[in-house]
């Protein structure tokens, strides 16, 4: 199948490489702090719903950053805050005067969630401008890195007019796949980011999306460039869909229950057969499979519960095999490609692993978003294949699995 392919030649658009690369930065970059300049706009509102740890002081109670210190870690006996006269109000009373979303609703498929600090976030942005600092340098410089990166293995040498070029059939959409996780695992981190930087919950999840959604198409529009590759409009959507779905797991708590994830294991480590390897990590397709992972616990009836274990899901998954290997070099590529189907189980880290300090509680929550090795069954080219540790083989005597 031919690719379909526009061009769109202007001259005036030919410009040296450095002058398109510095845009597309300052593109992304100047978009993400007007999100911060936007936000400071509100910061006479936010000074004044700040008085409220008086108001808590008025009424004989420490206020709840005195007495967890910025953590969460530090409980009395009763599960509130200690008192310094008379009686005291609900916890989630003390977390609203003092902006911070409450505990009990800080989760993610019914289960605690966590900061990068351990501090819980707020419910009305207030900036902390130093952190915003760091977050804007720490992001700018890994976008910096990932450009490096991505241009010496797929850009360079290969700049010319902006085109369309539709690529629907590579990898057997094991790409798109891809796409959508890059577009999630990008909306997840800059949200993370934007909550330690004083960001309330609401508008640290829709800029996330927004972030994970732009640099996914800043991308793209570098592939627009490119000879070999060319902006892809399906690319586009399912860059577009992560975000999406991230954001709409903030809003529709049901979707917390499935959660995307991505396994990376390189071939040779299962001897398998070196294909032509990709130039990065990224599009190494015969090593990566793309999962939806289901949280069965949650969803069993209340009398079924006792009979499975919470930290263990059910996942399906996708992939492909030889992607990039050519047996007839007048065809296209991809010819001697196979789908992969997986169904597996899957393993809920957040409840598996021991709890810990703050960083490592958002660790362990974030590392949730990796698929480890666990049993499964393939389908692949009208054969089942049963593994124990995919995509690992393991050999006992005559047995393979």
């Amino acid at each position: 199948m031919k690719k379909l392919t526009y061009f769109i030649k202007i001259a005036r658009y030919d410009y040296p490489e450095w002058v398109q690369f510095t845009v597309g930065f300052l593109f992304v970059y100047f978009a993400l702090n007007m999100s911060s300049f936007i936000f400071a706009q509100n910061t006479f509102r936010d000074s004044i719903t700040a008085g409220t740890n008086q108001i808590v002081a008025v009424n004989n109670f420490l206020s709840l950053s005195e007495y967890a210190g910025i953590r969460r870690e530090n409980y009395s006996l009763a599960g509130s805050l200690p008192i310094s006269v008379f009686d005291v109000p609900e916890s989630s009373m003390i977390d609203t005067l003092n902006n911070i979303v409450p505990l009990s609703q800080f989760t993610y498929a019914g289960e605690r969630r966590y900061t990068i600090d351990g501090s819980l976030p707020r419910s009305v942005t207030q900036i902390q401008p130093t952190n915003l600092a760091i977050l804007s340098g720490l992001y700018l410089g890994t976008m910096v890195g990932l450009h490096i990166y991505q241009h010496n293995a797929w850009w360079k040498d290969q700049r010319r007019g902006f085109h369309f070029e539709e690529d629907w059939v590579s990898a057997l959409q094991a790409d798109k796949s891809g796409h959508s996780y890059g577009g999630y695992m990008a909306s997840y981190i800059m949200s993370e980011g934007l909550m330690a930087s004083g960001f309330n919950w609401n508008d640290a999840t829709l800029w996330g999306a927004i972030f994970g959604c732009a640099y996914q198409t800043y991308v793209e529009v570098n592939d627009g460039f490119a000879k070999e590759w060319g902006f892809s409009p399906s690319d586009w959507y399912f860059d577009a869909l992560g975000p999406l779905f991230f954001l709409a797991q903030h809003h529709v708590e049901a979707l917390q229950n499935i959660t995307p994830k991505w396994q990376f294991i390189p071939t040779t480590w299962y001897s398998e057969p070196q294909i032509v390897r990709p130039a990065t990590v990224f599009d190494d397709y015969n090593s990566s499979s793309f999962y939806w992972s289901l949280n069965v616990y949650n969803i069993l009836p209340e009398q079924l519960k006792q009979y499975w274990l919470p930290w263990l899901n059910i996942a399906v998954g996708y992939g492909a095999n030889a992607v990039d290997a050519v047996s007839d070099p007048n065809e296209p590529p991809d010819q001697l490609s196979q789908r992969r189907y997986i169904v597996c189980l899957d393993y809920d880290l957040v409840k598996l692993l021991p709890d810990g300090g703050p960083f490592w509680n958002w660790f362990r929550q974030s590392l949730d978003l990796i698929k480890f090795p666990a049993p499964s069954f393939e389908f692949s080219n009208g054969i089942t294949r049963f593994r124990l540790f995919y995509p690992f083989h393991l050999h006992l005597g005559s047995l393979k699995f």
